[in-house]
Order: C-alpha cells, then structure tokens, then sequence
C-alpha cells in the first residue's frame, strides 16, 4: 500500500503541494525574525529553531498567548545558547503567520535580560 501511495501521481503532488507552502511558512517566519535581529537555525523542514535570551521566559511568554513551542535543550549535543524548537509546520493557511512570528521575536528578545543563566 506505501509502494503504491509513493507510486501515486496525485499523492506525489500534494506531497509537492505540502512542501512548497511549509516552506513559505518557514522563509515569512525566518524573515520576520531576520529583520528583529533573532538568530535561527536550520534551512528546511518543518522545525526552526529559534535562539533566545532565556528558553524558560521565551516559553512562558509565548505560551501566554496561546503559541507553543518547544525548549531546545533537550534536543542539543553540545552546549549552546537558549534555544526554542518552533513547529512553523502547524500554522494552517488561515494562522496569522506575521503575527505569530512577531510575537516569537519579541519572546526572543525580552525574555532574559533580567533573568539571563537562571535555569
């Protein structure tokens, strides 16, 4: 049944279909977070990952207004800055992208100064 589902014509475009929108999603949300000056990482897929000031206050934050989003930590080998793992994946066509994205950059950025290395 896969084999055949992998062979379909129409499941390979809406698969295509799939692709291209996550991948609009993901550049509009990199690109807002681009011109507020928020560090991301990765190139494709449906995960970015977003560099912040604190991951605890980052959360807090966007949890608050009904955004989740998941703490980096978990997910790295090494040792680096705090990080927030973003599904941009689950924003439907009708999600308010900019808005969302908006509120991850200003989570971003304000979430540590006053808290920066507690954990």
């Amino acid at each position: 049944m896969l084999l055949e589902l992998l062979d379909d014509r129409g499941t390979l475009e809406t698969l295509a279909r799939s692709r291209e929108e996550y991948a609009t999603r993901r550049r509009t949300v990199v690109e807002i977070l681009n011109r507020r000056d928020v560090h991301t990482t990765g190139t494709d897929g449906i995960n970015l990952w977003v560099r912040v000031a604190n991951e605890r206050s980052a959360l807090m934050a966007l949890a608050a207004q009904g955004i989740g989003a998941a703490p980096g930590e978990p997910f790295l080998v090494l040792d680096h800055p705090d990080s927030l793992r973003v599904t941009v994946g689950l924003l439907g066509p009708n999600s308010d992208i900019v808005g969302v994205a908006e509120a991850i950059a200003s989570a971003a950025v304000s979430s540590g100064e006053a808290r920066r290395g507690q954990r």
